[in-house]
């Protein structure tokens, strides 16, 4: 087991596979959920089960190859840059597709969420590819932020009301991945407002992990803004 610095002002500890999660120190231990427990005693097989119920293609793709390559470590991730923050993630890491810390779903989901998210956070919740406490990643379903909240450019594309949008990721850079009430999606650049648009909740999705399947992260591409 190690423990490390992280960039959210805390601590890290980081444990393989030939690890006992019973060495976890206390100031960790409200991390190990009985769900997280249950897939560290074989995650191949437990992310092979997601795999297998994903609907989203691309999704099940990528999680299969990370799987294929066998290279993970459980991540428990305790923050303070506003108040004390945690997550357990497994972190998977490939030389073939994108690697990422995966965290496992939440028990409800709020009755606000699109429906187009409902079976993605089935699966998984948090899905980041940069290290903790830094940009790049999939908010977890309770971690989603209205763009109000931010001193953004305003959405310079038709049907992206500021007041009605919401953050659902980031890129490494800190352009926004953003949804509105009627279900549309689209990339936010955080430096002029433009807008990529991605289509539909699911359709960015499916976007999403098909640059992390060609391993690459996902970016703003200003030539389709």
């Amino acid at each position: 087991m190690k423990l490390i610095a992280n960039n959210a002002g805390g601590q890290t500890v980081i444990l393989a596979a030939s690890e006992s999660i019973d060495s976890v120190p206390e100031s960790h231990l409200d991390m190990l959920t009985p769900a997280v427990r249950q897939a560290f005693a074989d995650p191949s097989a437990w992310f092979q089960s997601l795999a297998t119920r994903s609907q989203i293609p691309e999704l099940a793709q990528w999680l299969t190859r990370l799987i294929e390559g066998g290279q993970w470590r459980l991540l428990l991730h305790e923050g303070f840059m506003y108040e004390r923050s945690t997550l357990a993630a497994f972190y998977w890491h490939s030389a073939k597709v994108q690697s990422a810390m995966i965290s496992l779903p939440r028990d409800s989901l709020s009755p606000r969420m699109p429906q187009g998210f409902h079976h993605y956070y089935s699966l998984v919740d948090v899905v980041h590819w940069d290290a903790y406490g830094s940009a790049g990643g999939l908010l977890g379903s309770q971690d989603q932020i209205p763009l109000a909240a931010f001193s953004t450019p305003r959405p310079k594309r038709k049907g992206f009301d500021p007041r009605k949008c919401v953050v659902w990721g980031n890129s490494m850079c800190g352009d926004m991945l953003i949804y509105t009430e009627a279900g549309k999606a689209g990339f936010l650049s955080h430096e002029n407002g433009k807008v990529q648009l991605l289509g539909t909740i699911e359709e960015a999705l499916a976007w999403v992990f098909r640059q992390l399947l060609e391993n690459r992260t996902p970016e703003f591409d200003y030539s389709r803004a």
